[in-house]
């Protein structure tokens, strides 16, 4: 096989097979072949965690489930097998947010950053992990708690601030202060996040809503004229 071109970890599958069965039927033998490149793994040799910018793009490109999941990997370190299995079974639910609050109109965190609890399997009970998730509400009660934000947070905040908006345009009023304090710290990081995250059609409407204030604006022109 190794003449195939098969790598040397595919072929090391074949001997972990083989000695699980002789172990299964009482043989104790120890198959001992020497593979090259058994711990190779050409296929992922090349890959590498994306930047700021294709992350940027990836979360543009996801649905708004898409984007809470990978939001959850990228920013607060959960694997993907975290997340839930195939078919939804097994995996982080609302109530996994111990913190949160269901209501009608929506969820409310009572505390920020918020612990979510990750279940592992039953034999291995569970351990709670404390990741940022962060309400709308809280956001722009609060702005000046964006001052300590590293990069990750910043994406989850902008994130934050888009689906609100998305969801209703009726939270641009709200939103207005908070981005005024943004463009202040001239955040053009947290700005540019936001207009990506935003609708094409909500694009428009924030901008039509901010357009006299000077100093969104300028950050605006500051970030990117392409944003608008």
């Amino acid at each position: 096989m190794e003449k195939e071109g098969k790598a040397g970890s595919y072929l090391s599958r074949f001997k972990k097979v083989l000695n699980s069965w002789l172990s299964y039927n009482g043989v104790n033998v120890k198959l001992k072949v020497n593979i090259r490149g058994e711990s190779d793994t050409p296929r992922i040799a090349d890959e590498r965690v994306p930047n700021k910018e294709e992350l940027d793009r990836i979360l543009r490109m996801a649905t708004l489930r898409g984007r809470f999941s990978i939001a959850l990997m990228a920013f607060s370190g959960l694997r993907p097998e975290s997340l839930g299995n195939y078919d939804g079974s097994e995996g982080i639910r609302l109530g996994d947010f111990v913190e949160a609050e269901i209501r009608e109109d929506g969820m409310e965190l009572a505390k920020v950053p918020t612990m979510l609890v990750v279940h592992k399997k039953p034999e291995q009970g569970w351990a709670p992990v404390l990741t940022f998730v962060l309400p709308f509400e809280e956001l722009i009660k609060s702005p000046h708690i964006m001052r300590n934000f590293k990069v990750e947070q910043k994406y989850l905040a902008a994130m934050t601030v888009a689906e609100a908006i998305n969801r209703d345009s009726k939270n641009i009023p709200k939103a207005k202060p908070f981005m005024e304090y943004v463009a202040e710290s001239d955040d053009r990081e947290f700005m540019s996040a936001l207009f990506a995250f935003l609708e094409r059609s909500k694009r428009r409407e924030v901008f039509m809503a901010v357009r006299n204030n000077e100093t969104i604006v300028k950050c605006l022109e500051l970030t990117g004229r392409a944003l608008l």
